[in-house]
């Protein structure tokens, strides 16, 4: 089974990992069909070879992931050369997306000190330097071109710096060094950085999403240097009037650590069943919930709850499903398939089991599998869409 990793369970925005064949062929039609000059199709075509870099990288390719993603700040620059100043602004804001998921990527290969100077860079911009994103170059003035025509950008940086660092922290599993992190916080006066950390501790009244994350932030690292008490404590102290679902999130790590020093956890495990099972986290965006319950399913097994378990994957494979997450199913699946708890639906998650293995591409899922997880590659269509790319982008070179 494929145990949740040190990953946040609050929300922040993720895509459904839908089949990366379709997938990639919605990509070429899109890109097909020609880029009309206007800026909000810049955006979509910017996101588009975002999410082309994001397919190769779940086939375990992140070497022509990368290449893509400095593909697009090559078509991005290109692009904006020689335009007006505001209209060139409009371009080279899409320049933090490739930047930031280069750094991504970075993090994924084990590379965290490269990773995170990737994601320094983008917080550099709202502190009024001068900051080269590969070939496109972001100054002062650019930038304040781009606040005024969109102020919610001014958020982006910190956002980035914030989760994405934290993120690559958990990925090298240097829990201390995430709690240097967050503690480093403190000390930032701009952009409201200072504001998400109270002296090292958590925030007493959370105000919104980043507030929550770096709070979980600071719950996972302690809970994996095995620090069960702190965690107990925070779990168990939060404010009236905080987000029901962060609340949730937060009786799930206490549950984990009372289950580490040998506490009681039944009454909490069957209320927070309820919760979920019952539907009361169905407005949570569903790659935030699928998380969530894999996360919880994992507890309930080392509970020794399979009964509730067993409840908690189903509603897991309903979700994955209606929203075409292919890897979440898989796991969801698979989970049900070793629980040894009786359902008449068992042979319906055997076949439906088979089938999604047969033809998933999922680097991830290939490995545990033990399938050979390099698509053939000639006509294959992750050969057409980097085709599409290369046409698109003009960047040949950087492409072969």
């Amino acid at each position: 089974m494929s145990k949740s990793v040190n990953d946040f369970l609050y929300h922040y925005h993720r895509i459904p990992r839908s089949p990366l064949g379709c997938w990639s062929e919605r990509l070429i039609e899109f890109f097909q069909r020609g880029t009309p000059p206007e800026s909000d199709e810049r955006a979509k075509v910017i996101s588009s070879l975002s999410n082309a870099a994001l397919v190769f990288a779940y086939l375990g390719d992140l070497d022509r992931a990368r290449k893509i993603c400095e593909a697009q700040l090559f078509w991005i620059a290109n692009q904006a050369d020689g335009l007006p100043p505001r209209r060139s602004a409009h371009l080279l804001h899409l320049a933090l997306d490739p930047w930031v998921n280069m750094g991504r990527l970075l993090g994924f290969k084990g590379e965290t000190k490269g990773a995170l100077a990737h994601f320094s860079d983008v917080y550099s911009i709202n502190l009024g330097r001068e900051v080269h994103l590969g070939p496109c170059r972001i100054t002062p003035q650019i930038w304040s071109v781009i606040l005024d025509d969109d102020p919610d950008m001014k958020g982006v940086p910190r956002a980035v710096y914030v989760i994405d660092s934290l993120k690559a922290f958990f990925q090298a599993r240097d829990f201390h060094g995430a709690l240097e992190f967050i503690s480093s916080l403190k000390f930032i006066e701009h952009a409201g950085i200072r504001s998400l950390v109270n002296e090292g501790e958590l925030i007493p009244y959370p105000r919104k999403g980043l507030h929550y994350l770096v709070n979980e932030g600071m719950t996972i690292a302690k809970s994996r240097l095995g620090w069960h008490g702190d965690v107990l404590e925070s779990a168990t102290s939060l404010p009236v009037g905080v987000d029901m679902y962060y609340q949730a999130v937060m009786m799930l790590y206490g549950m984990e650590s009372r289950l580490a020093l040998g506490q009681e956890t039944a009454v909490l495990i069957r209320k927070l069943a309820i919760l979920v099972i019952g539907g009361t986290f169905d407005s949570i965006p569903p790659t935030t919930m699928l998380r969530f319950i894999e996360k919880y399913g994992d507890l309930l097994e080392r509970l020794k709850e399979d009964e509730l378990a067993l409840g908690v994957y189903m509603k897991g494979v309903r979700l994955a499903r209606r929203i075409n997450d292919q890897v979440s199913e898989w796991t969801f699946l698979r989970s049900l398939m070793l629980l040894g708890v009786y359902s008449e639906e068992q042979e319906d998650w055997r076949l439906s089991y088979e089938r999604l293995i047969a033809g998933c591409e999922y680097g991830v899922v290939c490995r545990v599998e033990g399938k050979t997880h390099s698509p053939a590659w000639s006509g294959s269509v992750y050969e057409r869409l980097l085709e599409v790319v290369k046409n698109l982008t003009g960047a040949t070179e950087i492409l072969t």
